[in-house]
């Protein structure tokens, strides 16, 4: 695992120090929207009903999140600038780790809401991906 944390940071950081550049043109855009699959109006209800629950804990669930991840995978701590080298003892406490989590729920409840719109939801993962690469 401790190579792919390598590649990813080596990735996200070659990315940075350039100046931004799309790697992907529109089209290559519209053809991979074309391809995602479409959810049924049950996997919808499922998700929105269970985003409901989890909503009420999006704190600590973005933060447990993240402690899970670093704990069954710790090389992946290493791509996370903030939290390279931290332990998870420490982390535990971190109100930056808290804050991170806490941006990162909001995103998913943005998508959540936007499972009625693919086209909606797509661009601000596109969006989304172009400022973290």
């Amino acid at each position: 695992m401790g190579n792919l944390a390598q590649k990813m940071r080596s990735h996200m950081s070659s990315k940075r120090k350039k100046p931004p550049t799309d790697e992907f043109t529109p089209a290559d855009i519209q053809r991979k929207f074309e391809n995602v699959p479409v959810l049924t109006t049950m996997e919808k209800k499922v998700l929105k009903t269970s985003w409901k629950a989890i909503k009420k804990k999006m704190d600590k669930v973005g933060q447990g999140t993240f402690l899970e991840l670093f704990s069954a995978y710790p090389d992946s701590q290493d791509v996370f600038r903030r939290f390279r080298g931290d332990d998870l003892i420490a982390l535990e406490q971190s109100v930056e780790l808290v804050q991170h989590g806490e941006r990162v729920m909001a995103m998913v409840e943005v998508i959540i809401q936007s499972l009625d719109s693919y086209q909606n939801m797509w661009d601000i993962l596109v969006q989304l991906g172009r400022q973290h690469f």
